[in-house]
């Protein structure tokens, strides 16, 4: 929010990067539409929350992926600092800021995972909350890099295919990961024979 003050391409009503109005309107459609959500949930059948859910996550995706580039464009200004931590020796081998999140957010969620499974009638074992998380995991990382490739440098890639590959040099999108995050939870819900809607619940919680 800070980073964004008295930035210029900001829309009017903005602090920071923050738009007042939408929080304002968020806010006020939440309050009032909260005890009719909860209420319409609590009456229709699960395979329709399931797959009401299912679409709607698959809705906001193709959302995103349609309006980045012009919100990035016409809106975003991402503050500009070093995000190399250290590197090893004249290599672009290294640790990076959002690299280091990564790491700490993974480990945090593995953490409150492991602490949920494990109170009493949770419905989950150990091993079920790993391959859960794994295969999140996996989604996030494999979806982030195909989508900042596919989504932002076809060019690249369709001159050097290998690129796709080289991770070090960065590149990661959050509408991709969330796409592998969508495809990697069906996965494990059909595996694990546990319904979608059961498995977003549990990580709704982290």
């Amino acid at each position: 929010m800070l980073g964004g003050l008295g930035n210029p391409s900001m829309p009017e009503y903005s602090l920071g990067y923050i738009y007042l109005p939408a929080v304002v309107g968020i806010t006020t459609t939440s309050f009032f539409t909260s005890k009719l959500g909860a209420n319409a949930t609590a009456k229709l059948p699960v395979t329709t929350l399931k797959k009401g859910f299912a679409v709607l996550l698959i809705a906001i995706a193709i959302n995103m992926f349609l309006k980045i580039r012009e919100i990035m464009n016409q809106y975003l200004t991402l503050p500009h600092f070093d995000p190399t931590i250290f590197t090893l020796g004249d290599s672009n081998i290294g640790l990076r800021w959002y690299g280091l999140m990564y790491l700490l957010g993974f480990i945090f969620a593995r953490w409150l995972a492991v602490r949920c499974a494990s109170r009493p009638n949770s419905g989950w074992t150990v091993d079920q909350v790993d391959t859960l998380l794994f295969n999140g995991f996996m989604g996030v990382f494999i979806g982030g890099r195909v989508g900042d490739v596919f989504f932002y440098n076809l060019d690249r890639f369709l001159q050097e295919p290998l690129y796709l590959f080289r991770v070090w040099e960065g590149g990661m999108s959050f509408h991709g990961g969330l796409i592998g995050v969508i495809v990697a939870m069906i996965w494990t819900s059909y595996s694990q024979k546990r319904s979608f809607l059961a498995n977003s619940r549990f990580l709704l919680r982290l």
